[in-house]
């Protein structure tokens, strides 16, 4: 086995968590960027052989970030984001269509915790397709429009 090639970014991670879009044939790396305010972003990773090409990166929310958190329900097609706020105290979720070569068509953003989550883990369930923190988590309903879910 031998390394291929480097991609670099100049944004710096406080918080990030990767997942893989699997109709874009995509990695999908959400983080807290920490030379943009600390917002939550997204960005989608190419790779062609060992090549690695980061493609455009994408604001989320625009506002400071703790944790991060991305995962994938490939029966609906559907990217899941969660990600904690330090400045309003709770934790919030969002879901966008997979595909595309960057993250679009985000749905609106809910609150699923009605604090700063120490932790944040986003999974799917089938077929729930939920997304979560701690016991909590978001339950994706009418499209890619998450409403809160206490499980």
């Amino acid at each position: 086995m031998s390394k291929g090639s480097e991609a670099s970014m100049t944004d710096t991670l406080d918080s990030s968590s990767i997942g893989y879009d699997p109709t874009a044939e995509m990695a999908v790396l959400f983080y807290r960027n920490s030379d943009n305010s600390g917002y939550p972003t997204a960005r989608k990773i190419s790779i062609s052989g060992t090549t690695p090409t980061l493609e455009t990166a994408v604001v989320i929310e625009s506002q400071q970030s703790s944790g991060t958190a991305v995962a994938n329900d490939a029966s609906s097609g559907t990217l899941f984001f969660a990600w904690g706020n330090d400045a309003t105290s709770k934790g919030y979720c969002a879901a966008a269509p997979a595909g595309g070569s960057t993250v679009t068509g985000l749905g609106s953003i809910v609150e699923f915790y009605g604090g700063v989550p120490d932790r944040i883990t986003a999974y799917t369930h089938t077929p729930a397709n939920k997304v979560g923190t701690r016991s909590l988590s978001c339950l994706q309903a009418h499209g890619r429009v998450p409403t809160p879910l206490l499980r």
